[in-house]
């Protein structure tokens, strides 16, 4: 099962102390320690006791912000760095492989070393695979994996009719999940009702589950109250009802 989680827009929670500096507008600060806490969850990310499989689909910081916030992207940055390699250790032992996804040009070089070596650490484990969304735009996800196509296509490596829906999704970010890398469940905290441009393609058929709860304040409660909220839906994937 995986689940998108988080401020889409790249912000910091909504209604939590703006950071100083921020041109005119109040803006949720997005270095807000705690809000960094529980969204990377470090410490807490445990696989589960019978043998399944899990993904986890984290977003911290989206095109908008990055575009506009230096200040408050440079320090959520630092904090995303550090985070990783004070828990990279524990996501090791515990069995979880780690992902960063998103563009890599519009991270720090310190972030990216941060982020491949996490990577390389956990590329063998396979109990809950973590996804952590920084710079992360849906548009930009799909618009870089039709490039890449074309450049296959261009390079007489591919047949335009053999582009389909799968192979598209292959070429995506969250491509490295497979069959997983498409959500059951994607989670938008802090009372906003939209996705934001966050996992576009990947969400066609995921139930969405809106609450008004700060992201920072969402615990383990109101996450079994998603579950619950996801267990009493019927799926359909398009078709009708039987």
């Amino acid at each position: 099962m995986g689940a998108g989680a988080g401020d889409a827009d790249g912000g910091g929670p909504r209604g939590w102390p703006s950071c100083a500096g921020a041109h005119d507008m109040a803006l949720p600060c997005l270095g807000h320690p705690r809000a960094h806490r529980v969204r990377i969850l470090p410490g807490e990310l445990r696989p589960p006791q019978a043998p399944t499989r899990a993904d986890l689909v984290l977003t911290n910081c989206s095109f908008l912000h990055s575009l506009n916030l230096k200040m408050e992207v440079d320090y959520v940055m630092g904090l995303i760095e550090r985070t990783i390699r004070d828990n990279i250790d524990e996501y090791a032992r515990n069995g979880i492989r780690m992902h960063v996804i998103g563009d890599p040009s519009r991270r720090p070089a310190s972030l990216q070393n941060a982020a491949r070596e996490a990577e390389e650490m956990t590329r063998n484990n396979s109990q809950l695979h973590l996804m952590l969304a920084t710079c992360y735009s849906g548009r930009w996800d799909i618009v870089r994996a039709c490039r890449e196509l074309a450049g296959e296509v261009q390079g007489n490596l591919l047949m335009p009719e053999d582009i389909d829906e799968s192979l598209l999704a292959s070429k995506l970010a969250t491509g490295v999940a497979g069959e997983f890398s498409c959500p059951d469940l994607v989670i938008r905290t802090s009372g906003e009702v939209r996705l934001s441009n966050f996992l576009m393609w990947q969400s066609a058929y995921s139930e969405l589950y809106f609450t008004d709860t700060l992201w920072p304040d969402f615990g383990e409660a109101e996450y079994l109250q998603a579950l619950t909220s996801f267990q009493n839906r019927e799926r359909r994937f398009g078709q009708r009802n039987a």
